[in-house]
């Protein structure tokens, strides 16, 4: 993973519960819209983070990430 992804994972649990909440709402955004970098370099990292702060996420919190970007009616780009 790239050095902003490691250091997002490590200090996950330093952010705010709606930072957090924002931070995978921009990304999956950004990976819909095909402009979280390289397909084959960093989409998949940012992907992967992405995936493993919503597993942590309280449901309520991943109902509010869902809602949030259902109106774009795009696919879901997570896992």
């Amino acid at each position: 993973m790239g050095a902003a992804i490691d250091w997002i994972w490590t200090h996950r649990k330093n952010f705010e519960r709606n930072t957090l909440r924002v931070l995978v709402r921009d990304t999956v955004e950004a990976l819909q819209d095909g402009n979280a970098g390289s397909e084959t370099i960093d989409a998949p990292g940012w992907r992967s983070l992405a995936s493993k702060l919503f597993a942590e996420m309280p449901e309520e919190d991943k109902q509010w990430v869902m809602s949030d970007v259902s109106h774009r009616g795009k696919e879901w780009p997570l896992g």
